[in-house]
């Protein structure tokens, strides 16, 4: 049996930095950025450290041969967004902007061409005239043409909402120290990610991530700003269901399967327990990626658990559970606050020593510490329906207000302060990262040597390219296949 082991991951990252720094020497700068491009990803993945300083220094390196920033800056009163996402289905984009917009900013969006079908909600929302696209392909190109962008856009301040291995955002935005106040979203707060060089202020959505970017990340306490963030709900028709719901209680599950993966199946052996509390529950499950153990937990209760991929109207679907039950050991700080603007309990395993707290305020009535009280509250929701009502009255106004993110930000941005404290406490950050290492298999593993922009290191590590290739392929015929289980 495979087992990644955390000296093997090391060894592969530093060998990939290795070659990087050759090709910087030999000023190849494409294949350097592209080969951090690949470092980054595996690490990101296999989450066992959570920055580094080096890969930094290269990528700040290469942008300052590249392209300069200006020695003569004058910043004015407007406020670039680069949205190297550019997707904005998660909504976290869009409640930032409205922010902006309602506290008066003059908004510049920076985003990439071949992603401008995937921000309609954005393109809504902004003028076209604020909306800057960079079209060229290449890292080098990508990073000349964003830095003649923040050169001529008369920003004082720039929000920078990117992957964790955006090297052409990280190079740029690491040349504007001192002109320029840069502010990092770190939506990605439990895994490692590249930007330390870019930013002046991080913005945190919750205690777990300021303390992984203190601890772990070095990153001073003044400037870490905490910013819970809301759920921005789109306005889909309910699409239905492929199944019957009258007279059952559907427990709905969602988010990439990924987080339903470790701790030896536990997520699963939870959903069989419930689903064996009463014959009127059933159980779907909305999200991407492995369908495996579902399709096990289907083949069990026949007719009682369903799965389909992701759904634009899944907040609807929440609206119409019995119960939403949060993913394990990875839990969703997002679905949990769309769960509770829904008025649904969003039903938690606490898993504190793999990924940290949620992003709402939480409560004993859908929060728990161990297994045995979480089923144990779940039965009682299942046969009490007016005990459930009590406990769902007691969960409401627990998120942030749009108005009151937008206080928030608009302070972040002038004075540099956040009134929403973080609750400082010692971190363990062992379990997230055993579970990285559990959940990754060879071919998986191999996989991360083999990304779209690195055909050149199969030269470097043939068996891993070619093992990773096929992996690909496989999940690119895979992905969106029809499973046996009826998908909507």
């Amino acid at each position: 049996m495979f087992t990644l082991e955390k000296e093997t991951v090391l060894k592969d990252y530093t060998a990939l930095k290795k070659i990087a720094h050759l090709y910087i020497k030999h000023k190849k700068y494409e294949k350097a950025l592209r080969t951090l491009f690949a470092a980054c990803g595996v690490m990101y993945t296999c989450n066992q450290i959570y920055c580094d300083d080096e890969i930094e220094e290269y990528v700040k390196q290469i942008a300052g041969e590249v392209c300069q920033a200006p020695e003569k800056y004058a910043p004015g009163k407007k406020v670039m967004f680069y949205d190297g996402f550019g997707n904005d289905r998660r909504g976290l984009a869009v409640i930032y902007l409205k922010a902006l917009l309602d506290a008066g900013y003059d908004i510049i969006y920076v985003t990439y061409e071949k992603l401008r079908h995937s921000i309609g909600e954005i393109r809504k929302l902004l003028d076209e005239k604020q909306m800057i696209y960079i079209r060229q392909y290449h890292f080098i190109d990508q990073m000349r043409e964003l830095n003649r962008i923040a050169a001529n856009s008369g920003a004082s301040a720039v929000l920078l909402y990117m992957y964790p291995d955006d090297v052409v955002g990280v190079g740029v935005f690491s040349l504007y120290e001192g002109k320029l106040e840069r502010y990092l979203i770190n939506l990605t707060d439990h895994a490692f990610w590249i930007g330390k060089s870019a930013l002046d202020y991080t913005i945190e959505y919750r205690s777990y991530g300021a303390i992984v970017s203190y601890e772990k990340r070095k990153i001073e306490k003044e400037r870490i700003h905490m910013l819970p963030f809301y759920p921005h709900i789109r306005q889909e028709a309910f699409d239905g269901l492929a199944f019957d719901t009258v007279g059952k209680k559907m427990i709905f599950s969602g988010g990439s399967l990924y987080k339903t993966f470790g701790e030896d199946g536990l997520y699963y052996k939870m959903m069989e327990e419930i689903l064996r509390m009463a014959p009127e529950v059933i159980f779907y499950y909305a999200g991407e990626g492995d369908t495996t153990r579902l399709n096990r937990l289907a083949s069990k209760y026949p007719g009682r658990v369903f799965y389909s991929g992701e759904r634009k109207d899944f907040y609807e679907v929440i609206k119409r559970c019995y119960l939403y039950i949060s993913t394990y050991p990875y839990f969703g700080g997002l679905m949990t606050q769309y769960a509770l603007a829904a008025g649904k309990l969003p039903i938690t395993l606490n898993s504190e020593k793999t990924v940290g707290e949620q992003t709402a305020e939480v409560s004993d009535a859908w929060f728990f510490e161990t297994k045995e009280e979480m089923l144990s509250a779940v039965k009682r929701y299942i046969v009490e329906p007016s005990y459930l009502r009590e406990q769902e009255k007691k969960v409401r106004n627990s998120i942030i207000s749009p108005d009151g993110f937008a206080k928030e930000l608009h302070a972040i941005l002038e004075v540099q302060r956040s009134s929403i404290p973080v609750r400082w406490k010692p971190l363990n950050t062992d379990g997230i990262q055993r579970v990285s290492l559990e959940n990754m298999n060879r071919e998986k593993y191999r996989g991360l040597f083999c990304r779209v922009r690195t055909p050149f290191l199969f030269l470097r590590f043939p068996m891993k390219f070619i093992g990773g290739l096929c992996y690909n392929i496989t999940q690119y015929k895979t992905k969106g296949r029809q499973g046996w289980i009826f998908r909507k």
